[in-house]
């Protein structure tokens, strides 16, 4: 179970560059448990970022995917700034999720 605090605490290990990386992957993966804007802003900043591991950026979008199919909203908008890696992950992951969407 998460606490109120909870999504600020993993957003700022997230976006911590010099925090463990299995650590950042983590709070990467709890934070499609929140519908806060403040989590979706932390998720795309890494997701659209050239300079994050690939890895980290997959699972942003993957946990952008979980957001948004959760939430029954999909950005489009947002989808076309996102990293290959968060694309092909968030793709696979409506189109199993929301196959009504046409990614």
């Amino acid at each position: 179970m998460f606490t109120h605090d909870q999504p600020k605490s993993l957003i700022t290990l997230l976006l911590d560059e010099t925090a463990e990386f299995g650590d950042r992957d983590d709070a990467a993966m709890d934070l499609c448990q929140f519908n806060e804007p403040s989590v979706e802003v932390a998720l795309l900043r890494i997701a659209t970022s050239s300079d994050e591991d690939p890895e980290l950026v997959e699972r942003c979008g993957e946990s952008l995917a979980a957001i948004w199919c959760r939430k029954n909203k999909l950005d489009r908008t947002k989808i076309n700034y996102l990293q290959s890696a968060a694309l092909s992950i968030l793709t696979a992951y409506c189109r199993a999720h929301r196959p009504e969407w046409s990614l």
